[in-house]
């Protein structure tokens, strides 16, 4: 058996267990609350986002970092988002979500790799006033995209990538299927 003096670290070697190449990422974000664990079973768990907050903070973060980010412009247009949904002008919608896209990122980006990203890269560019916005949000039969509802409008947005093969009007049309089949008006 040791002693309690086996056990103390001097701040030298406090510091060297601690310095930042010396952690894991992923444990550095567990422990900073960054992560937590969700039990896939008895013996297994998984590390997770804990919840919308933590989740924007590490979008908003890796933007930050990779200096991913729309103009000054395209940021007073995104402050307006309410106003275009009230007014039902959809066209002026997509343009400012395609502006802040086209401004922010480079179009070989990894954000353009999947739906989700696309739709949390416009999430974290949405103010957090004059409306609720609300992503992977439950539906009667399903879960929606995005949603921006404001005092006098609800906007259900559905996000499809177009891959190779798979023409504008083909992901128009399963998104409006989807729209539809899933009736997202109904929450």
């Amino acid at each position: 058996e040791g002693s309690l003096s086996d056990y103390l670290l001097d701040q030298e070697m406090l510091m060297s267990k601690s310095a930042p190449d010396q952690i894991p990422m992923e444990m550095l974000l567990y422990q900073t609350g960054y992560f937590t664990l969700r039990m896939d079973s008895p013996e297994m768990a998984k590390l997770a986002i804990p919840n919308d907050e933590v989740s924007e903070s590490l979008i908003k973060l890796s933007l930050d970092i990779n200096h991913m980010t729309p103009s000054l412009s395209t940021k007073s247009k995104l402050n307006k988002i309410g106003a275009l949904v009230d007014s039902g002008d959809i066209a002026g919608i997509f343009d400012v979500f395609n502006a802040a896209l086209c401004e922010g990122v480079s179009s070989n980006a990894k954000v353009f790799d999947d739906e989700n990203t696309v739709r949390d890269f416009i999430y974290v560019q949405l103010p957090r006033k004059g409306f609720l916005k609300s992503r992977e949000k439950v539906n009667v039969h399903g879960y929606s995209d995005m949603e921006i509802k404001t005092r006098t409008a609800k906007l259900v947005i559905e996000f499809k990538r177009m891959r190779k093969g798979f023409s504008q009007k083909a992901a128009m049309k399963k998104a409006l299927d989807q729209l539809r089949t899933h009736d997202y008006g109904v929450t």
